[in-house]
């Protein structure tokens, strides 16, 4: 069998190729990155959220006030002023 005429390799050649393609790879690599970025009216939400989170619960003294007038049989309520509240939250 008779080998025909051979291809010199430069090892120089074959090193810049694979030097290239390495960094082909890595570039494709950057640019496939994911990213997450939150909308400005995103931030003001969670901020809103956190504020209302904070307040005090200014209402618990009233709730308080009407547990103790029901327990002592002082709360009444007419059905007129039912009737209002009702109309005034609509």
């Amino acid at each position: 069998m008779k080998i025909g005429k051979s291809f010199p390799v430069n090892p120089g050649q074959v090193y810049k190729a694979q030097q290239k393609k390495t960094k082909e790879i890595q570039a494709e690599k950057e640019i496939i990155t994911d990213k997450v970025e939150i909308s400005q009216e995103a931030k003001k939400i969670k901020e809103l959220v956190q504020k209302t989170v904070e307040l005090p619960d200014v209402r618990r003294a009233k709730v308080d006030e009407l547990k103790e007038k029901i327990d002592k049989n002082e709360y009444k309520v007419t059905a007129e002023e039912i009737a209002k509240s009702m109309l005034e939250s609509v």
